[in-house]
């Protein structure tokens, strides 16, 4: 017994931020962000548009896409990045807003950074084993736009916002043929927002906090601790699944940055049609990018059932994670 990924959904937020708009927030000339970082535009939420508010929009596409209904969902995993507030957990809002306030199914959240959905499926595929839950609704939604610092190129470029989910159930043809997660806390500091919780509160924090608020990322660092475990990283992820790197139909990895897509492109010599890309037009969606992208790879045929698909990617923490599935 494993899992199937059953329905998969999106929101995208209604503001759109074009590259010449960015361009000109900066003070550069007209098509330097495009021509520099590969981007042709961003959504960004607004106001209104919550993470549980873009959660439950992607959710509700994802049951609709789904063979269940919404009252069967027996578990709901919210796999963000950064949560709507500091306690309770961003998975009974979720809840909540999708009119299970009552129903008593389990909501919780599963925080691994950009690697929040692939832990999350993880756990979903171990719930669903041993028979714990049925029907499980997994949901990552980030604003990455809250915590931008303007005067620093290569991370306002990068981000986008955006929610994506998809629901899981029971099945016996298809599944995660294997994972692995690998943290390396000697990068810790490499990509972190230092203000929000016990160590830089408010109540007792008396220097100015919004720079500790804002997204803090050495990328030549994150990439030189990433560059010098992928390789043996990607053996074992391969050796558990029994296959070989030419066996896999679709990599879908976490949209890190155009540089980072190239780069795992080179470094495997993996053909453009086989890796999904939606960085230019979506960006760094934080924990929603690899769900977002899974779903593209799906509505747009990229990924068919029986295919095997890799999903893999860093993170914060340092982390890797990587997944074979047969969708």
């Amino acid at each position: 017994m494993s899992l199937k990924i059953a329905g998969v959904g999106k929101y995208l937020p209604s503001k759109i931020v074009f590259s010449e708009e960015i361009d000109k927030t900066m003070g550069k000339p007209t098509g330097w962000v495009s021509e520099t970082y590969s981007i042709e535009k961003r959504h960004f939420a607004n106001e209104t548009e919550t993470t549980s508010f873009m959660a439950v929009e992607a959710a509700k596409e994802a049951i609709a896409n789904s063979e269940i209904e919404i009252s069967d969902i027996d578990c709901i995993i919210s796999a963000c990045a950064v949560m709507e507030q500091s306690l309770p957990g961003t998975g009974p809002l979720i809840q909540q807003k999708l009119g299970l306030g009552t129903s008593g199914c389990a909501a919780f959240d599963v925080n691994a950074s950009c690697l929040s959905f692939l832990s999350a499926l993880d756990i979903a595929d171990l719930y669903i084993k041993s028979g714990r839950y049925k029907n499980i609704l997994i949901v990552s939604s980030d604003i990455a736009s809250i915590g931008l610092n303007w005067e620093e190129a290569d991370i306002v470029t990068n981000f986008g916002d955006g929610a994506a989910a998809v629901v899981v159930c029971t099945s016996q043809s298809s599944g995660i043929m294997a994972s692995r997660l690998e943290t390396f806390s000697e990068g810790y500091t490499n990509c972190q927002i230092a203000a929000g919780g016990t160590r830089m509160h408010p109540s007792r924090f008396k220097e100015d906090l919004l720079p500790y608020a804002l997204f803090q990322m050495d990328g030549k660092a994150a990439f030189k601790l990433s560059n010098k475990i992928i390789l043996p990283f990607m053996e074992k992820l391969l050796n558990a699944a029994g296959i070989l790197l030419k066996d896999i139909d679709l990599f879908i990895p976490h949209q890190a940055s155009a540089a980072a897509l190239a780069y795992l492109r080179r470094k495997f010599d993996i053909p453009e049609e086989k890796l999904i890309d939606i960085y230019k037009t979506h960006g760094n969606q934080v924990a929603a990018s690899m769900p977002t992208a899974l779903y593209e790879a799906i509505k747009s045929g990229r990924l068919k059932r029986g295919d095997k698909t890799m999903l893999f990617g860093t993170a914060a923490g340092l982390s890797m994670g990587g997944m074979v599935l047969e969708y």
